[in-house]
């Protein structure tokens, strides 16, 4: 009885393991897609701002600025 205690409770003590390292695994994931979205935000951003800048540059020189 004993031996079937202790597998019982190493059973629980790895799936608790389990549990916890999968929402950490998911916490983590969740965040990082949460930061590749604000790179991505801010990678658009630059892009749009250089495309601005690249076409009042070319519009100055076509108008003689």
């Amino acid at each position: 009885m004993l031996r079937q205690e202790a597998l019982s409770s190493a059973q629980k003590q790895r799936e608790e393991i389990l549990r916890v390292a999968k929402e950490k695994a998911e916490a983590e994931a969740r965040q990082s897609d949460v930061e590749t979205e604000q790179l991505l935000k801010n990678y658009r951003k630059l892009a749009e701002a250089r495309r601005d800048d690249a076409v009042s540059k070319a519009l100055e020189l076509i108008l003689g600025g």
